[in-house]
């Protein structure tokens, strides 16, 4: 009996660490998926930001149009930053 629970303790130690450093490995995984698609993202974002400038100045008073401008070339300065 002593060695049966002797082989299931070894069993579930075993498996424990086995679970934890396979979440240790997801994490870095994912980390470096997300940072990959992120920074695939940045020129799409420039792009649209670029976009709605174009579609919407015209149609802004010129008071709203110099805030639109301002916060989306700010914008699109902080997407050239995550590069």
């Amino acid at each position: 009996m002593n060695r049966q629970t002797t082989e299931l303790e070894n069993y579930t130690r075993q498996n424990r660490k086995t679970r934890e450093s396979m979440s240790g490995l997801l994490e870095v995984v994912t980390s470096n998926d997300t940072s990959k698609n992120g920074l695939a993202l940045v020129p799409l974002v420039r792009i649209l930001l670029e976009s709605i400038q174009a579609k919407y100045t015209g149609t802004l008073k010129r008071e709203d149009r110099r805030s639109f401008l301002a916060l989306t070339n700010e914008l699109i300065v902080l997407t050239d930053d995550l590069r």
